[in-house]
């Protein structure tokens, strides 16, 4: 469901800086709340594993999931000239 609506809002015309920051604005608060499960539940424990992995891996599934609606959907890397 993440992924969804972060490719439905996507700023597809923007700059990379700006779509590195977008792409954070996902994965931060995900990491934030598996952070505080992590430490105040025990619904989850790390073994070997550290909240930036997390972060790190949320970043990548979020840019390869962009890619493939890329792809499937054919969206050009430029905006059509009018």
């Amino acid at each position: 469901m993440a992924c969804t609506f972060f490719n439905l809002y996507y700023p597809e015309y923007q700059s990379y800086f700006y779509q590195c920051l977008y792409t954070a604005a996902f994965c931060t608060p995900i990491t934030i709340l598996e952070v505080l499960l992590e430490r105040y539940t025990e619904l989850i424990r790390y073994n070997q594993w550290t909240w930036y992995w997390t972060w790190i891996t949320l970043f990548l599934t979020f840019r390869m999931s962009r890619a493939y609606v890329k792809w499937f959907f054919s969206i050009p890397d430029t905006p059509k000239q009018p």
